[in-house]
């Protein structure tokens, strides 16, 4: 099948492959001597793919590393489900947990380099936050945020952390040290929380969902205002836990089901 084959298709992956393997990035003229391709080449292919924010370039010395548009294609492949999907299977769950909690609970999902609220269910008091749907989040404040952050390959996360992140509030953090201790302890507890990092009167507990072989789909959280932190880090962390839980289990009954198995088929 060589002769049905793209040659300029097989020569971006050839240099995506190779940046794959080199976190730090490469310049132009090194993905040319690794790949064996001709600079001239290498140079018209990296400005389409940067154009599609599929490589991107860092610092003064012109490396190219992966771009963010890889994290959206990723996530899609890796859970295997359509936003749509996930919304209708974890509705009934956000609603059980607003009705738990009292507060507006949410769905959120990387979409490139940030993070997109697809679902919100209000909370039962006319105080509550009210988040809005289709809303974008920077990938480091919040704690759907740092929760899809924490679940992302090292190799892509890393992409995303740099020394010079935004600073939205004094909650904000904003070195890539610090935010990689959180993202560890994340990993290691299970579940986020945003101390008013976007919005200083905001606060949030956050878990995951996961899909039938345990890895990432989305985000669920509740939001509050940020003065009730305390009393519900004490009380609905494992409420919204159990909704992640439940959320996942719904989608692993999905994937087993014989009309999920007939249109895999």
């Amino acid at each position: 099948m060589e002769e049905y084959r793209a040659p300029s298709v097989d020569r971006a992956i050839a240099l995506l492959e190779t940046l794959e393997a080199h976190k730090n990035g490469l310049t132009g003229p090194e993905l040319a001597a690794q790949s064996k391709i001709p600079k001239s080449t290498v140079y018209r292919i990296l400005n389409s793919l940067e154009a599609g924010n599929i490589v991107r370039r860092v610092g003064g010395n012109g490396h190219y590393v992966l771009g963010s548009r890889l994290l959206g294609l990723a996530a899609k492949v890796r859970s295997g489900y359509y936003n749509e999907d996930i919304v209708r299977m974890a509705r009934v769950h956000l609603e059980r947990l607003s009705l738990l909690t009292g507060e507006a609970s949410k769905l959120s999902v990387l979409d490139g380099d940030k993070v997109a609220c697809i679902d919100v269910v209000y909370g039962s008091s006319g105080f509550s936050v009210a988040p809005t749907i289709g809303r974008r989040f920077p990938i480091h404040a919040g704690g759907a945020s740092k929760l899809i952050l924490a679940h992302l390959e090292p190799k892509i996360r890393d992409t995303l952390i740099s020394d010079n992140l935004e600073s939205f509030t004094s909650q904000t953090i904003d070195t890539a040290a610090k935010l990689k201790q959180e993202l560890d302890i994340i990993a290691a507890q299970g579940w986020a929380e945003d101390r008013g990092e976007h919005n200083p009167n905001v606060a949030a507990i956050a878990a995951p969902v996961k899909d039938i072989n345990g890895g990432f789909v989305a985000a669920v959280s509740i939001a509050y205002f940020a003065d009730h932190h305390t009393e519900m880090r004490s009380n609905a962390v494992e409420a919204v836990i159990a909704c992640g839980k439940a959320v996942s289990k719904t989608l692993a009954a999905s994937e087993t089901s014989p009309t999920a198995n007939e249109f895999s088929s």
